[in-house]
Parts: C-alpha cells; sequence; structure tokens
C-alpha cells in the first residue's frame, strides 16, 4: 500500500531530527527518504544533517537508526538488546496477553 503523501509539514516547534524520530516510531516500518523529504518539505542536506545527528544521539541507545540501500531508514532495537527481545518473543502468548495491560 503506498504512502499518504497527500499531507505536508513544513513548521513545527520540534527540530526536523525530533520530527523525523516521531515519525519513524509511530510507523514502525521502513520510510522512503524520498517521502520524508517531501512530508517534511525539507533539503536533501537538511535531512541528511537530521538523520546523521539522530543516529548518532541514538548511538548507545536501545535503539538504532538505520538507513537500508534501498533509501530508507527506519528505527530497530540495538544489538545489544537482542537478548531481552528474544526473552519476550518466547513468552507464551497469554503471557504476552498479560503484558499489554502492564
Amino acid at each position: 500500500m503506498p504512502e499518504d503523501t497527500s499531507t505536508t509539514l513544513s513548521t513545527s516547534d520540534a527540530t526536523l531530527e525530533q520530527q523525523i524520530e516521531a515519525v519513524l516510531f509511530y510507523k514502525a516500518k521502513p520510510i522512503r527518504i524520498a517521502w520524508l523529504l517531501k512530508f517534511f518539505a525539507a533539503s536533501e542536506e537538511e535531512l541528511g544533517n537530521a538523520l546523521v545527528a539522530l543516529g548518532e544521539r541514538l548511538h548507545g541507545r536501545g535503539v538504532r537508526l538505520i538507513v537500508s540501500e534501498a533509501r530508507e531508514v527506519q528505527l530497530v532495537t540495538a544489538p545489544e538488546a537482542a537478548a531481552t527481545i528474544e526473552a519476550l518473543q518466547k513468552r507464551r502468548p497469554e503471557a504476552r496477553y498479560r503484558d499489554r495491560w502492564c
């Protein structure tokens, strides 16, 4: 399903870096850089600088920013958290259901 590009955003109280982080967190899937450029009405340089800054800020945290060869960006869990994520995935379905309400 194609992403909706009918609405663009050009101003906000949040920095471009913060806005990108929020969109990536909300979407929870790879997002095309071309879509981000259009949505934020940003130049390649502005978007690139914001992505670099976001990636640097997230380094050493529980999530990472990845940029694919297909020019898509995504927030992913950090490799250091793999054991924790695997433990969550191995829980019985009823335990995972209860966890939703914590």
